[in-house]
C-alpha cells in the first residue's frame, strides 16, 4: 500500500500476507493475522507493610555527581511529603543509570532518608548505609 485505507471487519480474524523480494534473490513471506480481543488484566497494587527498611539506590559518574544526585534526590524528597518510600526505592532501582559511583541509603522511615541522603550529599556515610565505586 501507498497509503493507509480502511481494513473492514468480515466476521472472521483478519489476515494479511507480507511479501519482500530482495535484489540479491532473498525472498521472505509471511502472514499476519488479527490479534485475538482479550481483556487486559491489571495486576492488584499490594499495600507495604509499614516499618519496612527500602534501599535508596544513588549513583554518579564521580563522587560529585554522587552527591550532587543525592543532593537533588534530598530536595525532592523535602519537597514532596506525600512520596511514599517503597515505591521511591523501586523507581531509582528500575528506573535510573547504574553508573560507578554509588551509594545505598537504608530508610525505614522518611526521617532516615533524609539523614542518608543528606550524609551522601555531604560526601559522607551515615548509619548501614553503603557508598563505594562499582568496577566495570
Amino acid at each position: 500500500l501507498a497509503e493507509q485505507r480502511v481494513w473492514p471487519e468480515v466476521g472472521r480474524p483478519r489476515r494479511v500476507g507480507v511479501s519482500g523480494f530482495g535484489v540479491s534473490g532473498t525472498n521472505a513471506h509471511v502472514i499476519l493475522e488479527q490479534a485475538p480481543e482479550t481483556a487486559v488484566e491489571v495486576a492488584p497494587v499490594v499495600a507495604e507493610a509499614p516499618g519496612g527498611v527500602v534501599p535508596l539506590v544513588v549513583s554518579g559518574s564521580d563522587g560529585a555527581g554522587l552527591r550532587g544526585q543525592a543532593r537533588r534526590l534530598l530536595d525532592f524528597v523535602e519537597r514532596r511529603s506525600d512520596v511514599e518510600l517503597g515505591h521511591l526505592a523501586r523507581c531509582l532501582a528500575a528506573s535510573r543509570a547504574g553508573l560507578s559511583e554509588r551509594a545505598v541509603v537504608l530508610a525505614g522511615d522518611r526521617s532516615e532518608a533524609l539523614a542518608g541522603l543528606a550524609a551522601v550529599a555531604g560526601g559522607e556515610v551515615a548509619g548501614g548505609d553503603v557508598v563505594g565505586r562499582a568496577d566495570a
